[in-house]
């Protein structure tokens, strides 16, 4: 079994988790093929199922977003082509079988149906797998349920499971290219929410384990939840293309922050790791885009404790209803902790002392507005009811931070976290008034 990559004498022990990594050996090789599916395949026979991808016109590679046994089992990709094959055995004789599916356009839910229809073979006469063709439309996200439903005497039989249903991977995301000179490069900006394209050159694998490579999948972490592993191998026939791979395309959580990639082959009994030192590649992870899922926004503005100054047009939503943690902790970039020093100005003082803010003499409109380099927070708050409380001064409710691209950011409560680009938006009886306006440089 050649060894012998510079790069790669650490690629044996178990990927470790770190923040620092060492310079890559540039050393070229031959490249490899990398594919991308085609379309993506869902199989029904009785008591079974199966989710595949397809590229070019024969080759396909078996393929299950379920990996914890809750997840569904089928995957498909926003702009592709989605084929479903049904098999004959799971109807009974003068059953009329239809199949239904349901996704989510901008929010929009359609739903469509096709008769199954099972064609004969020639030879034989047996019948053969019905086959439907969706094209799932490019801005489609979420999932796609899929159910089955067979009409006998009049009356409808249904087979829907949790399990049918097939997540759809968005068209917007970016890819990560692993060359064969040792390279990870990044097209296109990570975001929570968004997919990513994985395109590994096996050729990589190939310099340390050689020609024989029997096995291959890509690892990722996200956070610290556990790995996921998805194929990248291509077999024909049991025999596995040790000059090709296969592309993934993942979903990355809308809760992420940051993101660990190693890859893992085996060849003759031997497993390697192509992780970089064993430190693994990693990367950070941006906001989800506004309003990715429709529902967010909707939860908001329809929840009992509604957000008094939000509307439909001054706000987007950047990820679910998330309980870990809460505006005070987003305003110092966590998001991990629940966070309330208390509630007089002075605790916020010194708060956000401790993390290198400093009060500014205005809450004015220059206090407000972008400035590059500089980061920005916001508290609110109001003058209590209570004589004795009012004389210590308002009482704070909420702090917004100011992210990169000039926009406000507030976590409501237990809440979504949501970017409104005028701060005092969020105005009102249910934080109060904005109060006060903290800076440091980054």
């Amino acid at each position: 079994m050649p060894i012998g990559v510079k790069n790669q004498i650490a690629a044996n022990l178990p990927p470790v988790h770190g923040s620092s990594f060492p310079d890559v050996n540039t050393r070229t090789t031959s490249s490899s093929a990398i594919v991308k599916a085609d379309s993506y395949v869902a199989s029904f026979a009785r008591g079974q199922f199966q989710g595949y991808v397809q590229f070019g016109t024969h080759d396909t590679l078996n393929i299950s977003e379920d990996q914890n046994g809750r997840d569904p089992s089928f995957v498909g990709a926003a702009g592709k082509s989605f084929r479903v094959k049904v098999d004959p055995n799971m109807f009974k004789t003068g059953e009329h079988p239809k199949l239904y599916w349901e996704h989510s356009t901008k929010g929009e839910k359609g739903s469509s149906s096709a008769p199954l229809e099972f064609p004969r073979d020639l030879r034989s006469g047996a019948l053969l797998p019905a086959t439907v063709n969706i094209e799932i439309p490019k801005d489609a996200r979420g999932i796609m349920r899929l159910r089955l439903e067979a009409i006998k005497d009049g009356e409808p039989h249904v087979q829907w499971d949790p399990k049918f249903d097939v997540k759809i991977l968005p068209q917007t995301g970016a890819q990560i290219h692993f060359d064969s000179n040792w390279q990870a490069n990044t097209i296109g900006e990570i975001r929570a929410g968004d997919s990513l394209d994985l395109a590994y050159d096996m050729s990589r694998l190939r310099q340390i384990l050689g020609e024989d490579i029997t096995d291959a999948v890509a690892c990722v972490q996200f956070d610290d939840r556990p790995a996921l592993e998805f194929n990248i191998a291509i077999k024909q026939e049991g025999l596995i293309d040790s000059h090709a791979s296969f592309s993934p395309r993942i979903q990355i959580p809308y809760e992420a922050e940051s993101m660990k990639i190693w890859f893992k082959g085996e060849a003759d009994g031997h497993i390697v790791h192509d992780s970089r030192f064993g430190e693994n590649f990693r990367f950070d992870v941006g906001l989800a885009r506004g309003d990715s899922n429709p529902a967010w926004k909707q939860t908001i503005l329809g929840s009992r404790n509604a957000i008094v100054g939000l509307r439909e047009d001054n706000f987007t939503a950047l990820g679910p209803n998330n309980p870990l943690y809460n505006c005070i902790a987003w305003s110092i970039g966590s998001r991990h902790d629940w966070i309330w020093p208390g509630d007089k100005i002075s605790d916020f003082d010194g708060l956000y002392a401790q993390h290198g803010y400093h009060p500014l003499d205005s809450t004015d409109n220059h206090a407000l507005s972008h400035e590059p380099g500089v980061e920005k927070i916001a508290i609110y708050g109001y003058i209590s009811n209570r004589p004795s409380r009012a004389k210590q001064g308002p009482v704070v409710t909420h702090a917004a931070r100011q992210i990169d691209d000039g926009q406000w950011t507030s976590k409501l409560g237990s809440n979504s976290l949501i970017a409104h680009p005028d701060p005092r938006t969020i105005e009102g009886s249910t934080y109060g008034k904005l109060l006060k306006v903290y800076a440091r440089t980054k």
